[in-house]
């Protein structure tokens, strides 16, 4: 399914074993509700500007469950599972807010690359390999707070490429790791403190249980 026009509503619709689900391309206005995506190389790609809303999705067993670049859209109460990755963006102009979802058992939950501007609140991101990646990372806007990454067994949050480290500290802070330990958190970010090469994400102050 492509959609590409105006103030278009997608309501209780199953899509599997495509190329890609459903695209959204350029569109103005598009509610998408109570989807079902599943076994797709791409579940849902949000592409141009789209400011899709996109709620109670449950994409599973995809390549990747949400592909997004260069949007306005907004992922909530949604379910992401089992995906080899969850949720991928490439957002150099636009940004993507992903509120109040459930992101788990993927080998990557979400991988954003650099320069992406991305909204990460009151989220559960758990069970995955790893909990979210910062590729070639290079001043991307972020603001991640008030999520529960929990039980990701490589690392809860890091880099993949040092390509591009930038000179401030990335705030990750007043999350919730799955301890009040603060050596135990620090253990699963992967950071400077892992390779000279990388930045600084600053945890502190953290959650002392979870949301």
């Amino acid at each position: 399914i492509e959609i590409s026009g105006y103030n278009t509503q997608l309501q209780n619709v199953k899509v599997s074993n495509s190329v890609i689900g459903i695209t959204c391309y350029g569109d103005s206005g598009t509610i998408l509700d109570d989807l079902e995506l599943r076994g797709c190389e791409i579940g849902l790609a949000i592409r141009n500007h789209s400011d899709v809303q996109i709620f109670h999705l449950w994409s599973h067993d995809n390549d990747v469950g949400i592909r997004a670049y260069n949007n306005r859209a907004l992922l909530t109460q949604s379910v992401i599972e089992n995906n080899h990755s969850g949720i991928v963006c490439e957002l150099p102009d636009d940004s993507l807010r992903i509120i109040d979802n459930r992101i788990r058992n993927s080998e990557n939950g979400l991988m954003y690359y650099s320069t992406s501007h991305v909204v990460l609140h009151n989220n559960t991101i758990s069970n995955n390999t790893r909990g979210v990646l910062l590729v070639s990372y290079h001043r991307a806007t972020t603001s991640v707070s008030h999520n529960n990454i929990i039980n990701n067994s490589q690392y809860a949050m890091g880099y993949t490429d040092p390509v591009w480290p930038s000179d401030d500290a990335i705030d990750i802070s007043n999350n919730w790791w799955g301890t009040t330990d603060s050596v135990a958190i620090a253990d699963r970010i992967i950071d400077v403190y892992d390779n000279p090469a990388y930045d600084t994400l600053r945890f502190v102050p953290y959650a002392l249980e979870q949301f």
